[in-house]
C-alpha cells in the first residue's frame, strides 16, 4: 500500500471508532428512565463495543499521525528520524495539535479501568474533544488565523460532531432491539428510538447546514468548480450515500416506528433491526468518503 492510502484507510477506521466513542455514549443516555428489563444487558454490550472503539482509535489514530508525517517527510523511513519528528511536533501548526490527540487517545484508553458509573461519561467528552480536534488537521484550517478561519473550524466541528451523534447512535439502537425481552410489549423501546428521532432530526438538520457551508467554503462560493474534479465527484458520492441514508431513517421513523407501537410479533422487531443496520453500514461508507475528501484537493 502507499502511503497515501495507509492514510486514507487509518482516517476512515479512526473517524469510525470515533463515531462511536461519541454516539453510542450519547445514544445510551436516552435508555435512561425506561426501565427497561434489558437495560444491564444493554449497558455491558455497549461498554465492549465502547472498548474495542477506544482500543481501536488509539491504534489506528497512531497510524493515522504515523502516516501523515510520512506523507509530509516522503517515506515512514524518514518520518523516523529525529530532525522530522522534532520538526513536526514543535515547528508546524500540526504539532500541538497533534500532542492534545495523542494525549486524548491514552485518556481513552485509560477510561476503561474508569468506574461503570462514569466511564460513559468520560468516552462522551473525550470522543467529542477528539471531532474537534481534528478539525485543526484538514482542510478546515485554510481560512486562516481570523474570524473568517475560525468560522470554517466551528462549522467543521459542528458537522461532524452532528454525523458522529447520527451515525455513532446506530449500534445502540440495533443493541436495543436485538437483546428486548420478547415477552414484553414495545412500549420502553419505542419510547427509546422516539427520544434518538429526535436527536437524529436535530443532527441531520445541522448536518445539511454545515455541509453546505462547508462545500461554499472549499470552493469560496462557486459550487460550479466542482465540477470535473475529484473533490466535486468524491463529494457527490457522499451526498447519495446520505440521501439513501435519510430514505432509510424516514422509513424507520415514520413507517416501522409506529408499526412497532402495536406489535409483539419478532419479525417486526427483526426487520427494522435490520433496517437500522443498513442505515448504520451506510453511515459507514460515507466515512470512508469523508475521509477520502479529507486528503483530496479541494478546488479552491
Amino acid at each position: 500500500m502507499t502511503i497515501l492510502q495507509i492514510l486514507v484507510a487509518a482516517r476512515w477506521v479512526h473517524f469510525t471508532a470515533l463515531f462511536a466513542l461519541f454516539g453510542c455514549p450519547l445514544s445510551f443516555l436516552l435508555t435512561r428512565g425506561t426501565g427497561a428489563a434489558e437495560a444491564e444487558r444493554i449497558f455491558r454490550a455497549t461498554n465492549r463495543l465502547l472498548q474495542i472503539a477506544a482500543v481501536i482509535a488509539a491504534l489506528s489514530g497512531v497510524i493515522w499521525i504515523a502516516a501523515l508525517i510520512a506523507n509530509m517527510a516522503g517515506s515512514f523511513t524518514d518520518a523516523t528520524t529525529r530532525d522530522t519528528l522534532n520538526a513536526f511536533f514543535f515547528e508546524t501548526q500540526f504539532g500541538p495539535v497533534v500532542i492534545a490527540r495523542l494525549i486524548l487517545l491514552a485518556a481513552a484508553l485509560l477510561a476503561i479501568a474508569l468506574p461503570r458509573r462514569i466511564r460513559f461519561g468520560v468516552w462522551l467528552f473525550i470522543g467529542a474533544g477528539l471531532i474537534i480536534d481534528q478539525a485543526w488537521l484538514g482542510h478546515a484550517t485554510n481560512g486562516g488565523a481570523g474570524l473568517f478561519g475560525a468560522a470554517m473550524i466551528v462549522i467543521y466541528a459542528a458537522h461532524v460532531l452532528a454525523g458522529a451523534a447520527w451515525v455513532g447512535g446506530l449500534p445502540v439502537l440495533c443493541l436495543v432491539l436485538t437483546r428486548r425481552d420478547p415477552a414484553r410489549g414495545p412500549r420502553e423501546i419505542v419510547i427509546i428510538l422516539s427520544r434518538y428521532s429526535v436527536l437524529a432530526t436535530g443532527a441531520v438538520t445541522l448536518i445539511i447546514a454545515s455541509g453546505i457551508a462547508n462545500a461554499l467554503f472549499r470552493v469560496q462560493g462557486h459550487l460550479a468548480r466542482l465540477v470535473a474534479t475529484d473533490y466535486g465527484e468524491i463529494l457527490l458520492v457522499k451526498l447519495l450515500l446520505v440521501g439513501i441514508m435519510l430514505a432509510f431513517a424516514v422509513y424507520n421513523r415514520f413507517i416501522a416506528l409506529p408499526r412497532l407501537e402495536t406489535a409483539r410479533q419478532t419479525p417486526v422487531f427483526t426487520g427494522l433491526s435490520r433496517s437500522i443496520g443498513v442505515e448504520l453500514a451506510l453511515g459507514v461508507l460515507v466515512i470512508g468518503a469523508a475521509a477520502l475528501l479529507g486528503v483530496t484537493p479541494p478546488p479552491a
